[in-house]
């Protein structure tokens, strides 16, 4: 029975059958180029378009033509039914058909219960199979479909550039018709079904570019539009293809905090651009695609993300309301552009304030190459995997050598171990290969972990206050952990002591894991920018959404656990500054033993002007040094300067003693033998430890130039007693 099928089939075929064929029914109408029929009074074309104009409610009408395209084969065609469909109310496109009445054959059925775009066939007896299941509610719009077919009978349906589905079926291999039905309900459905834009052509066996990750960039992003610099007051962003190729938008996603905005389809050509805006703004720039009708853009800066139909990240910016600069251009009315599309994951650097919408930004020029990203931090996720968080994105590919690059900025690491961590124990990692978005190499990465571990009292310490910061720079607090474990910060809280004695409202370090290793350091505040823009940032210094209020003669900060457990306590004063100095603006305070109570009497001193008067992040400018080895006193150095200059700015005292116990008492003579300084007066002190003397008065004025005698007596209770002495010579200006 088959060759008479195929047979009655072959007879069937019209003599204008063709292959190929494209309508856009400029011509006015469907009688010609090519000839359409069926029940040709129940459609017009108008304004370009194929419309419906049958009257007859609860009926269906067809239209079709001559087509006996079947494989390798794609149909293009657009569709816009101006209603909400249902069971009664939709329309169906065949590709395929035996007969022009459209009996049989594959057809796509746009709309029905669902809302939905789909594939079925229809049998000789009337009966249809659905072969891909679109996706629901995408009806409401006019919408752009695409089907091919292989040669080997594989679909392909695409909605708005989205692929809905892929399925194989040979159930028909020839055709000799094309043509749309529509089936409707009451007369509220009359005349609002529209067709346009028809082809069918042969399936290119040549791949469809696949659009690679950035490939289209993010370019200018217009935040806070008001007040008008001269621009439509709507916001906006700007994308720009630099691939080299065509692009077809068509379901790509543009995400931010208060933006979902899926794009129709749109061929954005070899380096060109286009604008995103609201639906009710996007008519104000040219080019320009809809966004939706919710799009706005937090003035303050918010992650951007760009995905393609796939899902798949081609770019993200960050950015931040300080990449303007300051200025009156912060202020409103003005873009951030990009400069140079070559380094596309650079971030302030790569920006400035301007606004073209359209066109080619303002500010593009050549950049210097951006640093390469460095690492920042660690986190550990659990016993098995450790996250390493860099400053700027990593090449996803090159990192997957490693671990797994984390979207959508691709600047953390995930490395999975091969055998799970065990608490109190610290690990080294390395790691090799890592590239940047651009494919430059880093050096190789070394990182100690750990399984972090609570912090107790005393673990974590203050390190370095700065509370009285220079115009235009910020306040920061540094900590060091002196413990021999690796502790998270997440969950530990910075608080102001007030005057009663109670804790104003604390406020966290950080948001998100945070791993402090034995021996490093970090600071805090509430603008990182503005401390790095006085002082050398050589080590971490972090944002903070506030930091305790500072006053600048004195106060007290506290360092506690969620559960109020207080880690450490530093009540500072301005009078804790060397004596040198008149004014102490800009100058932090470092403490020189971190093993002693932050309050211990000497601890704390101004940092040295040739560091620059602080160090947020990394050892400090002032740390005493370690205490003798052998048994007795010693002094270090002989000559001191206390100019600080960074350089022996102190006297140091060291005692190694054979227990703990005794009772100290160290004073400072003038060459006069006259008592200018107490140092220590019925001190308990440890078995080992050290004091300094910044050469102050007891009065608080600088000593003068000159021989001094340190004299130290120590006692314990066992009736034993130590006496030391020895000369210091206190310099200034070489004398």
């Amino acid at each position: 029975m088959q060759p008479i099928v195929c047979g009655l089939l072959m007879a069937l075929l019209p003599v204008a059958a063709t292959a190929q064929f494209s309508e856009s029914f400029t011509d006015g109408d469907f009688s010609q180029n090519p000839r359409w029929q069926g029940m040709d009074t129940s459609f017009r074309v108008e304004g370009g378009m194929l419309r419906s104009s049958h009257s007859q409610p609860n009926s269906s009408f067809y239209l079709s033509t001559a087509s006996a395209a079947a494989l390798a084969t794609q149909w293009e065609f657009t569709v816009h039914l101006d209603f909400s469909t249902s069971a009664l109310n939709y329309a169906d496109v065949f590709l395929t058909a035996e007969t022009p009445q459209l009996e049989a054959g594959y057809f796509v059925r746009i709309g029905y219960t669902t809302d939905e775009v789909s594939l079925y066939y229809k049998n000789r007896e009337g009966f249809t199979t659905k072969l891909i299941d679109g996706r629901d509610g995408v009806t409401n719009h006019a919408l752009q479909l695409r089907v091919t077919r292989t040669s080997g009978g594989v679909w392909t349906l695409y909605t708005d550039g989205v692929e809905e589905g892929k399925v194989r079926d040979t159930t028909y291999m020839l055709s000799a018709w094309f043509g749309v039905m529509v089936r409707q309900s009451t007369a509220s459905f009359f005349g609002k079904h529209f067709f346009d834009d028809i082809g069918i052509k042969p399936l290119d066996a040549t791949p469809p570019y696949v659009p690679r990750r950035y490939d289209v960039l993010i370019h200018e992003i217009m935040a806070d539009p008001s007040p008008t610099a001269g621009l439509p007051e709507a916001e906006y962003v700007e994308l720009r293809n630099v691939s080299g190729k065509d692009i077809n938008l068509g379901g790509w996603l543009l995400k931010g905090r208060s933006i979902h905005a899926v794009l129709p389809a749109y061929k954005l050509l070899a380096d060109s651009i286009v604008v995103i805006a609201s639906s009710s703004n996007a008519s104000m720039f040219y080019p320009s695609l809809s966004g939706g009708s919710s799009f706005s853009i937090s003035n303050e800066g918010e992650l951007m993300v760009l995905y393609d139909n796939k899902g798949q990240v081609i770019h993200a910016v960050d950015f931040r309301a300080e990449w303007y600069g300051g200025g009156v251009r912060a202020q409103g009315g003005w873009s951030l552009e990009m400069k140079d599309v070559r380094w596309p994951c650079a971030c302030a650097e790569n920006f400035g304030p301007g606004g073209t919408p359209g066109k080619n930004n303002r500010v593009e020029e050549n950049i210097e190459a951006p640093v390469l990203p460095r690492l920042l931090h660690v986190s550990v996720a659990d016993a098995q995997h450790v996250r390493l968080h860099f400053s700027a994105p990593l090449d996803s590919a090159a990192a997957s050598q490693a671990g797994r690059a984390d979207a959508p900025l691709f600047s953390t690491l995930l490395i999975g171990l091969t055998v799970p961590m065990t608490a109190g124990t610290i690990y080294d990692l390395n790691v090799a290969g890592l590239k940047d978005c651009a494919g430059r190499g880093l050096p190789d990465v070394s990182v100690r972990y750990g399984l972090p571990q609570i912090a107790d009292t005393g673990d974590l310490v203050f390190s370095e206050l700065l509370f009285d910061p220079p115009q235009g720079a910020q306040d920061f607090i540094e900590l060091y952990n002196r413990s021999t474990k690796p502790v998270e910060l997440n969950g530990l809280y910075f608080a102001q002591r007030d005057e009663p004695g109670g804790l104003k409202p604390a406020v966290p370090l950080v948001q998100t894991p945070y791993l402090l290793m034995p021996g490093e350091y970090i600071a805090f505040s509430e603008d990182a920018v503005s401390v790095c823009r006085h002082y050398a940032c050589l080590g971490r210094l972090e944002n903070i959404a506030a930091l305790p209020s500072m006053p600048q003669d004195e106060g007290t900060v506290v360092l506690l656990r969620a559960d109020g457990l207080e880690l450490d306590e530093f009540g500072y004063k301005k009078a804790m500054h060397t004596d040198v100095f008149h004014d102490t603006r800009g100058i932090s305070l470092e403490r020189l033993w971190m093993d002693k109570a932050a309050p211990e009497p000497g601890n704390w001193h101004s940092a040295a002007s040739t560091a620059g008067y602080a160090t947020p992040g990394y050892r400090n400018s002032r740390r005493a040094p370690e205490t003798a080895g052998e048994e007795g006193f010693r002094l270090e150095p002989e000559k001191f300067s206390p100019d600080n200059d960074g350089h022996d700015d102190l006297a140091f005292i060291h005692w190694n003693l054979p227990a703990a116990g005794f009772t100290f008492n160290i004073t400072v003579y003038d060459a006069e033998g006259r008592a200018v300084r107490q140092l220590a007066q019925n001190v308990m002190a440890g078995s080992s430890g050290s004091i300094g003397w910044n050469g102050s008065l007891e009065n608080g004025m600088p000593a003068s130039p000159g021989i001094y005698v340190i004299f130290v007596r120590a006692y314990d209770g066992e009736g034993r007693v130590k006496q030391w002495k020895s000369a210091v010579a206190l310099q200034l200006d070489g004398k």
